[in-house]
């Protein structure tokens, strides 16, 4: 109940680089509260606060640079061609990916609890794209061995992971291309309330209550919390590619980290 409350009215599109860095970043949350007419303080320890949240973030690779925290990434506005090297992630891993190439290489270091995997880009539309591209895949190894979309119900292991895997892909092949690491919420959809429109995560907290993000009518009016039924679907149990083959957008949650 206290993640699905911290999350619920704390995750503001407005202030994600405050909830970035003074809730997810802290090791205790300081929460005051009233009881009997005397004030209180409790202390929440963030590590086991976020164990128990469910946003479905995962790590994505983009040449966006201009995208920051709240900014939703659509379909339309990726390449339909390559905008990362071979020499930075494998083109093909149907057969193999290598293990020299650095995607695979910081995955490994930082996806931890990915055990007996290799990482890849996942590829732009047209060239046998996963899930959506740039998302990081796991693969289990061997030829064909099943893939799987790389993210986290916990969303402060998913920040941590992406920090481990950006200072792993320091200069290597990876480095100087104009690429960006995010994390981004997976299910980020589209939204109406009366002349509003805008987006929400369905974040499976609080008995599948989403959050209603940046609702327009002319200009934005900031984050508007909103308990809308389903509109993220259930509490995700079993993300993959074949779950996510028509995947049209993703939120940014954090970021962008620079490789360089």
């Amino acid at each position: 109940m206290l993640s699905s409350n911290v999350i619920l009215h704390c995750l503001d599109t407005n202030h994600l680089t405050d909830f970035n860095d003074y809730i997810v970043d802290s090791k205790n949350l300081k929460i005051p509260f009233q009881m009997d007419n005397k004030y209180y303080q409790f202390n929440a320890n963030t590590d086991e606060l976020f164990e128990h949240s469910d946003l479905a973030a995962a790590i994505m690779v983009t040449s966006l640079k201009n995208k920051t925290a709240g900014d939703v990434i659509t379909k339309a506005e990726l390449p339909n061609d390559y905008f990362f090297s071979g020499e930075c992630s494998n083109h093909w891993v149907r057969i193999n990916i290598d293990n020299t190439v650095p995607v695979n290489v910081a995955g490994q270091a930082a996806f931890t609890k990915y055990k007996d995997k290799e990482f890849f880009i996942d590829f732009p539309f047209g060239k046998n794209n996963r899930a959506f591209p740039g998302l990081i895949i796991a693969a289990k190894k061997g030829v064909g061995g099943s893939e799987e979309v790389v993210w986290y119900r916990n969303y402060k292991a998913a920040r941590e992971a992406a920090q481990k895997f950006a200072d792993a892909l320091k200069g290597t092949a990876c480095a100087n291309q104009g690429l960006v690491i995010d994390v981004v919420s997976l299910k980020t959809v589209p939204v109406t309330q009366g002349n509003k429109t805008g987006w929400t995560i369905g974040a499976g907290v609080a008995g599948g209550t989403a959050i209603a993000v940046g609702l327009l009518v002319s200009n934005p009016v900031g984050w508007v919390i909103a308990s809308i039924a389903a509109a993220g679907g259930a509490a995700a149990t079993a993300i993959a590619p074949k779950s996510l083959a028509d995947l049209q957008q993703v939120m940014i949650l954090d970021g962008p980290y620079l490789i360089k």
